[in-house]
């Protein structure tokens, strides 16, 4: 099972270029064609993330989740001793505190 944590995007050089136009004074001069071609150069990747608004049922489950937070950091140590590990393999419970962005 894929399971997507962040929406990200890969951004063109082209947009890159423009951006670093708004942002970078020293680029007013320069022509966003010349900026793309010298990023193309670098073999380098730009992506960004898109902003989601986060749904009604989801945040409604946030008193829930500082429980489960509580309840999961004082049952470390048990799981440690279980497992060997001082972490939980659960995709699931990280994918909804990612949305309601605790972690």
């Amino acid at each position: 099972m894929k399971t997507t944590f962040w929406r990200l995007t890969k951004k063109d050089y082209y947009g890159v270029a423009i951006e670093l136009q708004k942002h970078l004074p020293q680029l007013k001069s320069t022509y966003c064609e010349e900026i793309a071609f010298r990023l193309k150069g670098c073999n380098i990747e730009f992506y960004y993330t898109e902003k989601a608004p986060i749904e009604l049922w989801i945040r409604l489950t946030m008193p829930f989740a500082f429980i489960v937070i509580v309840f999961l950091w004082l049952w470390l140590p048990f799981n440690f001793l279980i497992t060997g590990y001082w972490r939980y393999k659960s995709i699931p419970l990280t994918n909804w505190l990612t949305k309601l962005k605790l972690i």
